[in-house]
């Protein structure tokens, strides 16, 4: 943001600043849809199999464990909230609170992979329905911060401690 009035050092600065996020956001985008070309397991999950391609069976189990995490989620959060990218939102938060950390809202809305007025909206919801606090920060005006709150960790926790269990290779 810059406020008026603007002398061509700020914006030049301002337009440096931009055409770097923006190439930098290329970049990341661009690395992601070479990456979905490859092999997915191999690259996104260092916990699965690296050689051959699961049968049936254990596609199935998988299929199983999936909706057991799912099922499990509604225990702990209403599904009517999470909805859409909300719960990619909310687990990306809450990774951070397990980290004692704040999350920027716009990192928090990039982890979802959809438009940025689209994760804000449900940044907003989140907040709404008491699960996530926002703040500016002290900081930095121009950024605002996310944290899950006290009651929404808790369940945050809960609900990991649980699908650990549910997961057969914590075993």
């Amino acid at each position: 943001m810059l406020s008026k009035p603007v002398s061509m050092e700020q914006l030049a600065e301002a337009l440096r600043r931009a055409s770097v996020h923006y190439f930098a956001t290329a970049y990341r985008f661009q690395i992601t849809a070479l990456t979905k070309r490859l092999d997915p397991p191999v690259l996104h999950d260092p916990l699965a199999k690296q050689e051959g391609t699961p049968t049936e069976e254990e596609l199935q189990a998988f299929t199983r464990m999936l909706l057991k995490f799912q099922h499990n989620r509604s225990k702990f959060f209403d599904p009517a909230v999470l909805t859409g990218p909300s719960w990619e939102i909310l687990l990306d938060i809450g990774e951070a609170t397990l980290r004692g950390e704040s999350v920027p809202a716009s990192s928090a809305s990039a982890s979802t992979h959809v438009p940025l007025s689209t994760a804000l909206r449900h940044v907003n919801n989140l907040v709404d329905a008491g699960l996530v606090r926002r703040w500016t920060d002290p900081t930095d005006k121009r950024r605002t911060l996310l944290e899950l709150e006290p009651i929404a960790a808790t369940a945050m926790q809960r609900y990991l401690e649980t699908a650990w269990k549910l997961h057969p290779q914590s075993e």
